[in-house]
């Protein structure tokens, strides 16, 4: 499992970033002669050494950049995390749950206009205080586990596919590129207008994964919303109806 958590993490999207690069170099290079040039030149490189050794080494290095995506995605990640304040809203307002901050308990409107850092925090204990003794959590453990690595994978293509734009823009540049392009063989296409189709096609490929990652993450939301809800109802009936409570105010002043 922890394998399998790696490579969607980090092995995936810098195999996504390489793939990216090189395609769209190689469709650049069909209307280029410089790009087609400078890609014989590399193809000719690798073609020199040891095909294993080279596979094997861009592989390991591939977790590398992998994490280098992940940790910048995670940057952006924490000024937006999951907003799960609904879950603690309706817990707090059906009395199965009783949040204490400062010796004060907040009321359910309080928890909606709230942070969103702070629901997360709740939700995360009450997941974990829970995750061992209840068979719902536990039944349903393996499968929030997946969405999280999928939404994080995918946020951290979306950062992959961010770089790949740049890296084919400096080395498109780089290769010194004619002044313009043939398509299909008749008349001629300035090359900033060959450059703008490309990144319009980057912008459109982005905003792609930034739908699915947001259909995801409220897949995710609702899917811990339902679990953890029916839960606090199951606990909240057993102990003959004392709700749950949570103290949050050492969490916040840390």
């Amino acid at each position: 499992m922890e394998d399998n958590r790696k490579f969607l993490r980090y092995v995936i999207p810098a195999f996504i970033y390489f793939i990216e690069v090189i395609s769209f170099l190689v469709l650049f290079s069909l209307f280029d002669s410089n790009v087609l040039n400078s890609f014989k030149i590399f193809l000719g490189y690798i073609s020199k050494k040891n095909m294993l050794s080279i596979i094997l080494t861009g592989f390991i290095l591939s977790g590398g950049l992998g994490a280098f995506f992940c940790n910048i995605y995670h940057f952006f990640y924490s000024f937006k995390v999951l907003d799960l304040r609904k879950l603690v809203f309706d817990a707090v307002d059906k009395s199965y749950l009783k949040v204490i901050m400062n010796r004060k308990n907040l009321t359910a409107g309080e928890i909606y206009t709230g942070d969103r850092r702070i629901s997360l925090m709740i939700d995360t204990v009450l997941w974990s205080q829970r995750r061992l003794i209840n068979k719902k959590i536990l039944g349903a453990e393996e499968r929030t586990q997946t969405y999280h690595d999928h939404m994080h994978s995918l946020g951290a293509i979306i950062i992959a596919t961010f770089f790949a734009c740049i890296s084919w823009l400096v080395i498109v540049s780089v290769s010194g590129c004619s002044c313009e392009l043939a398509i299909f063989g008749h008349g001629t296409l300035w090359l900033n207008c060959g450059y703008w189709l490309f990144i319009i096609f980057w912008i459109l490929l982005i905003n792609g994964f930034l739908f699915a990652y947001s259909r995801l993450r409220w897949q995710l939301v609702f899917h811990r919303y339902s679990i953890l809800l029916d839960v606090l109802k199951d606990d909240f009936g057993w102990n003959n109806k004392t709700p749950a409570e949570i103290e949050i105010n050492s969490i916040v002043s840390a």
